[in-house]
C-alpha cells in the first residue's frame, strides 16, 4: 500500500479538483474514485466505490470501497469494507462489527475505535504527518492555488465569448481603438471600486453599500482578467479567428506568465486593468468615449 504516499496524493488529487463540485453523499454507484472538497460522504449498503478522499468532511461507508480512504479533516464510520488503507489525519475512524479493512489503518489525531468483530489485514499504526517524506508544501499549495485559478478563469473566460461574443468583440475594439481611455477607466475601477467601499464601511448606513462593492470586486476583477486574455489573445492569432480559440491562446500566455515568481503577481494587474477598462469602454455612449479626444 502507498502508506506514508497516500495522504500527499489526496491533498494533490483535491486540489487538481478544486474547480469542480464535490460529489453528492447519496449518488449511484460510482467505481471510480471520489474526491471532496468540503462536504460529508456516504457509501451505502449496495454501492462501490473507488479510492476516496475527502479534504474537510465526514464518511460513513457501509458499502465497498475498492481502495484507499484518506480522510484530512473529519471522522469515519466504517460499517462495511475498505479494500485498501485507512488514514485519518485530523479526525477519528470507528469500525463497526463486521467491518474490514484489508490494508492498515493509519491515524495521526485520534486512535481508531475498533469494534468486536470487525477486520483489519494490517495493522494500526500512528504516524506523523508533518514529516511525510519531507514535502514541499509551500510548493505544493502554489501548484494547487495555480490550477484552481486557472480552471476557474477558463470557465469564466468560455461563458464570456461563448455566451456574449459581442461584448467581447466591442471589448477587443474599445482597446483597439482607445487604449489610454481603457487603461484610465480601468485604473479608475481597479482603485475606486475598493476606495468606496471603504468609505462606505465607516458609516453605519453605508455598510451594506461597502458589503455589496467588496463581494464584487473579485468578480469584475476576473472579468477583467479573463477579457485581457481575449483581448491578447486576438491580438495573437490571425485575422477573423474564433474567439474561443483566441480566448484560449492568451489564457495560455498569461497563465504561463502567472508561473513566474513575482512577474506573475505583477502582471494580473495591468491584465485586469485593460480588459476591465476595455469593458467600462465598450459600454460608454459614442459621444463620452469622444470626449476625452477632443479635450
Amino acid at each position: 500500500m502507498r502508506r506514508r504516499q497516500i495522504a500527499l496524493a489526496a491533498v494533490v488529487a483535491a486540489s487538481l479538483s478544486a474547480a469542480a463540485p464535490a460529489f453528492a453523499a447519496d449518488d449511484a454507484t460510482d467505481p471510480d474514485e471520489r474526491v471532496v472538497i468540503s462536504g460529508d460522504t456516504v457509501i451505502g449498503p449496495n454501492q462501490v466505490s473507488g479510492d476516496v478522499f475527502v479534504v474537510s468532511g465526514d464518511v460513513a461507508i457501509a458499502g465497498r470501497v475498492d481502495g484507499d480512504v484518506v480522510v484530512i479533516d473529519g471522522d469515519v464510520a466504517l460499517r462495511g469494507v475498505v479494500q485498501g488503507d485507512l488514514a485519518t489525519i485530523a479526525g477519528k475512524a470507528t469500525l463497526g462489527a463486521g467491518s474490514q479493512v484489508t490494508g492498515d489503518v493509519i491515524y495521526s489525531d485520534q486512535r481508531p475505535l475498533v469494534a468486536p468483530g470487525s477486520e483489519i489485514g494490517g495493522e494500526i499504526r500512528e504516524e506523523d504527518w508533518s514529516d511525510i517524506g519531507d514535502a514541499p508544501w509551500a510548493l505544493i499549495g502554489a501548484a494547487a492555488l495555480w490550477i484552481a485559478v486557472s480552471l476557474s478563469l477558463l470557465v469564466l473566460g468560455l461563458a464570456l465569448v461563448a455566451l456574449f461574443p459581442r461584448t467581447a468583440a466591442a471589448a477587443y475594439a474599445a482597446a483597439e481603438s482607445q487604449i489610454w481611455l481603457s487603461v484610465a477607466m480601468g485604473l479608475a475601477a481597479v482603485i475606486g471600486l475598493p476606495l468606496v467601499a471603504g468609505i462606505a464601511f465607516v458609516t453605519l448606513v453605508g455598510i451594506p453599500l461597502a458589503i455589496v462593492v467588496g463581494l464584487a470586486v473579485v468578480p469584475l476583477w476576473a472579468l477583467g482578467y479573463v477579457t485581457c486574455c481575449y483581448i491578447l489573445g486576438r491580438r495573437m492569432v490571425s485575422e477573423g479567428p474564433n474567439p474561443i480559440l483566441a480566448f484560449l491562446a492568451g489564457l495560455g500566455v498569461l497563465r504561463v506568465i502567472a508561473l513566474i515568481p513575482i512577474v506573475g503577481a505583477i502582471a494580473w494587474i495591468p491584465a485586469v486593468i485593460v480588459g476591465l477598462g476595455a469593458l467600462i469602454v465598450a459600454a460608454m455612449p459614442e459621444s463620452a468615449k469622444a470626449a476625452p479626444a477632443k479635450g
